[in-house]
């Protein structure tokens, strides 16, 4: 089973200053695409104005993996998920992120992945970490395969943030006083896993968390369990034992009496 993300079409909203809720932009997906992520990064004092209460994609609720807040970094950072069969019946959309209220800095970005398993589900999510430093979070993941996704922010400014390992950049944005970071991250093997941000002057307060989500093999499209059980067994036969003999006996009797009738009329006509 391989996961692949839509690189092509990885859409974001941001540096949106004093950004009022709902912050929307539009977003477009391959047309094979399970699964669509959003993180999202916020910066502000407010420990209620920038909390994400809800995520919509073309009308569609996402779910949270975490909605998490520092006071330190002043830090709001989410990501929220949806996986279900009819993101990809949507070849674009618009994205809807809902928060508290009027909010210093916004930054968020959409992402679509794939998989040739069928969808996916969630693995497992860490626990919300905050420091100073080098913004990290460490957790366990139970799947072998998993593509993980991380949501972060510094409280400095004119900063070089750059992405841990073989995690891949999905925004880094200077938000003014603060920087927006997400990525994501495909791994193989169960385990403790660990994203990060590498800071230059490694003297920023930060809030990071992350999340993890696994291939499921999608049930067959054939037939559903309830479409066959709605099929009950006395419908499946088309003519009743006594229908069918009705007409079997009604096609005897046409014919005899045709037949009977043909040579009671012909010496007559001749």
């Amino acid at each position: 089973m391989t996961i692949t993300v839509d690189t092509g079409n990885i859409s974001s909203k941001g540096d949106i200053a004093n950004a009022t809720s709902p912050q929307t932009w539009a977003h477009t997906t391959a047309s094979d695409v399970d699964m669509i992520v959003v993180a999202i990064t916020i910066f502000d004092t407010s420990s209620t104005d920038g909390i994400v209460s809800a995520v919509s994609f073309d009308g569609k609720a996402l779910a949270s993996s975490f909605v998490d807040y520092h006071t330190t970094s002043d830090g709001h950072v989410s990501v929220w998920w949806r996986a279900n069969a009819d993101i990809a019946n949507i070849s674009g959309g618009t994205v809807s992120v809902t928060f508290g209220g009027t909010v210093t800095d916004f930054e968020a970005s959409a992402v679509g992945v794939k998989t040739d398993a069928g969808t996916f589900a969630e693995d497992s999510v860490g626990t919300a970490a905050n420091g100073n430093g080098s913004a990290t979070v460490t957790w366990s993941v139970s799947a072998a395969n998993t593509i993980l996704f991380d949501a972060a922010i510094t409280d400095q400014a004119n900063d070089n943030n750059t992405p841990n390992g073989t995690q891949v950049e999905i925004h880094n944005t200077d938000l003014g006083s603060d920087f927006g970071l997400s990525s994501y991250d495909i791994q193989s093997g169960s385990g403790s896993k660990t994203m990060a941000w590498a800071d230059t002057d490694n003297d920023e307060d930060w809030v990071t968390n992350g999340a993890a989500y696994y291939e499921v093999t999608a049930p067959s499209s054939s037939v559903s369990p309830s479409e066959s059980a709605s099929e009950s067994p006395s419908e499946s036969p088309s003519l009743s034992p006594s229908s069918s003999e009705s007409a079997s006996e009604s096609a005897s009797e046409s014919a005899s009496e045709s037949a009977s009738e043909s040579a009671s009329l012909s010496p007559s006509a001749s």
